[in-house]
């Protein structure tokens, strides 16, 4: 048999200790488990699968919508894994699996263990860091990041484009609770997970913590075809200490990527990073794509 894969949930070094006699926890933070939530050897996730996958998707950030099995592109030969760390998403991600062979009736079957569909899995991890890491989890918890937030630094007069649906300061900036989540970086996936695979394409939603995403596959970068990801244009105000726009455009032109972005309903490049896209976009995020260049 193959070694399962554990979720090891622990309170930064405090009880590294304690993982190998105690299933379970309490501390002064909260409680803590340990948790199977895929298998080892990594293959093993696909075996049900009539043959393995040819191409691989990574998908970070799985809140409510756009997910990448719902793609265009996502094919029959795909397989995707995602990262969403907050625990009832991510319920929601593995209970809208319907294996193939059970059709959409009834929720007590069994159903293998991680997936989030016949051709995807899902980790209750954050993803560009290490070990355990704090989670700030506002009202409404599609804002939620790894990153320290600080509602002051959005003025009392600055206006969403979202604003008739929700306080930006309020239920986005300003944190409701703060909780600890297992973080991975990519290059760990890629290298170890995936044994080097190359990536098709790399999806990120991690409110603020993109970039850092992105730096975190390291040599791996090179494994990845195309990224997409969200940024603050320029001039706009960030609640956390992050990138803009352009510095994020810079960084990937340096690696090896160019960039095209939808603008005014159409499609157009945004590099190399001397293009002003950046400063007219016109919205509080705009969605960038990198694909690499051919060498």
């Amino acid at each position: 048999m193959g070694c399962p894969f554990w979720l090891l949930v622990i309170p930064f070094q405090s009880a590294w200790s304690r993982i190998s006699d105690e299933a379970w926890y309490e501390t002064e933070d909260g409680i803590f488990a340990q948790v199977q939530v895929a298998q080892m050897p990594f293959h093993k996730n696909w075996a049900h699968l009539p043959s393995p996958p040819e191409r691989f998707w990574i998908e970070v950030g799985m809140n409510n919508w756009g997910l990448a099995v719902w793609d265009g592109d996502f094919g029959p030969k795909d397989f995707v894994i995602g990262f969403e760390p907050l625990l009832d998403k991510y319920g929601e991600r593995l209970a809208a699996y319907r294996p193939i062979t059970q059709g959409t009736e009834g929720t007590g079957k069994r159903r293998i263990l991680g997936l989030q569909h016949e051709r995807g899995m899902v980790f209750p991890f954050a993803v560009g860091c290490k070990g355990m890491v704090e989670l700030s989890v506002p009202e409404e918890d599609s804002c939620s990041t790894i990153l320290p937030v600080d509602p002051n630094s959005i003025p009392d007069s600055f206006e969403h484009p979202m604003k008739d649906v929700f306080d930006y300061k309020a239920d986005c900036v300003t944190a409701g609770d703060k909780r600890l989540v297992p973080c991975i970086s990519l290059d760990y996936v890629i290298r170890v997970w995936l044994n080097g695979h190359e990536v098709e394409y790399l999806k990120i939603d991690a409110e603020g913590a993109d970039l850092m995403v992105v730096q975190s596959a390291g040599a791996m970068l090179s494994k990845v075809k195309t990224v997409s990801l969200e940024t603050r244009c320029d001039e706009l105000p960030r609640p956390w200490d992050s990138p803009n726009c352009s510095t994020i455009l810079r960084y990937m032109y340096k690696e090896g990527y160019f960039c095209y972005t939808t603008f005014r309903e159409q499609l157009v490049k945004c590099g190399p990073p001397n293009n002003n896209i950046c400063r007219i976009c016109g919205a509080s995020v705009i969605d960038l794509t990198f694909t690499r260049m051919k060498r």
